[in-house]
């Protein structure tokens, strides 16, 4: 994962509200640079991870909505996180009004927008900037699906409803760093998660943890 400059994180925190709710993150991970060896039986599998979720963001702009569970509140090159990118978060916003969650598909690139329908994409980065120093895997192209029952919405922007709540769960999202120099024995490193998130977007509170 390419290393934001201190100005970029400045503006990307600044962007941010803290909202008051619980998350989780946990699942396996290969990378033994940084202590997660594969397992010690034949499965293929990693080391068990969790990431300590305390602080929840939400940074809109525009139609766009990045919601960060972080376990720190220090800037991104020094915390371990997850973001989720969600490209229309209007449309995620009406097809809950049609009823039932929505399963929104985790793309590693993001596709064309579409020409007709709505746009539900998202995008999931993992950073280990604060325990994995040596070597800052690059854990930026998730692959899975994400379920939404409850998303951040104004009436100023169009929507039929002022919603603070973002909620979401998602299951075996997958990582994968592909550069040949931090292969292990011809293996690259790895990442499946596994989480939830369950919190309300508050604008104007001071950054704070919860318990």
């Amino acid at each position: 994962m390419t290393r934001a400059t201190p100005a970029a994180l400045v503006l990307l925190l600044a962007g941010c509200s803290v909202g008051s709710g619980e998350g989780w993150v946990r699942g396996e991970i290969f990378l033994p640079v940084c202590g997660y060896p594969a397992a010690g039986d034949d499965a293929g599998g990693g080391s068990s991870y969790e990431l300590a979720v305390r602080y929840l963001f939400g940074d809109v702009v525009d139609d766009t909505i990045d919601i960060r569970l972080q376990d720190s509140g220090v800037f991104v090159d020094r915390a371990d996180g997850l973001v989720i990118h969600v490209r229309n978060r209007h449309d995620v916003v009406e097809a809950l009004r049609a009823g039932g969650p929505v399963v929104v598909p985790v793309y590693s690139e993001y596709p064309p927008l579409p020409v007709t329908g709505p746009d539900l994409v998202v995008r999931m980065s993992l950073y280990l900037n604060g325990s994995c120093t040596a070597a800052f895997p690059d854990f930026g192209r998730g692959v899975g699906q994400i379920e939404f029952t409850s998303m951040y919405a104004r009436t100023a922007d169009g929507d039929h409803a002022n919603i603070d709540r973002i909620r979401g769960t998602f299951t075996g999202v997958e990582f994968r760093d592909e550069r040949p120099e931090v292969a292990v024995d011809g293996a690259a490193p790895w990442a499946r998660i596994d989480g939830s998130f369950d919190f309300d977007y508050t604008r104007g509170r001071p950054a704070q943890p919860f318990p």
